[in-house]
């Protein structure tokens, strides 16, 4: 079965955001796995490196990425993970993403050119990957 992992910045324990992230969790149907990246971290890329030789494709949130819409989201998430059985996302720390960890990325893509803090961005992802879900299996959670 197809997994994905998660690498965000931002610690979610006793967050807000908590109850939202582990009640979509709960919801989809992949493993899941993430890897919370400290934002006091002096060497985040080596962190990001070693993570990335875990999975086949990786996809960063930047907010100079292609803005997709839900569909086009779903798209992406399913044709991924008909190719490589593990896909991963990167949601940077306060500094970003380091480019040399961009470049390898397979997609980078945007929930807009706003600025989201990172749980927020987090929730954003988790539901869209819920929602992702939702589509391929054409239940009526998405309305398109």
């Amino acid at each position: 079965m197809a997994s994905i992992t998660l690498v965000v910045g931002g610690k979610i324990k006793g967050s807000p955001e908590e109850v939202i992230i582990k009640n979509y969790q709960k919801r989809i149907k992949w493993p899941l796995k993430t890897i919370e990246l400290k934002t006091s971290m002096v060497n985040p890329e080596t962190v990001l490196e070693k993570t990335m030789q875990s999975a086949a494709l990786w996809i960063a949130l930047d907010e100079n990425g292609e803005n997709l819409n839900s569909v086009e989201f779903s798209s992406l998430v399913s044709h991924s993970l008909e190719q490589h059985t593990h896909i991963g996302f990167i949601i940077g720390i306060d500094t970003g993403i380091p480019k040399k960890i961009s470049d390898k990325c397979y997609k980078k893509i945007s929930f807009g050119r706003m600025t989201w803090p990172h749980l927020l961005a987090r929730v954003l992802l988790i539901e869209q990957l819920y929602r992702a879900q939702q589509i391929m299996i054409g239940h009526p959670y998405h309305k398109a």
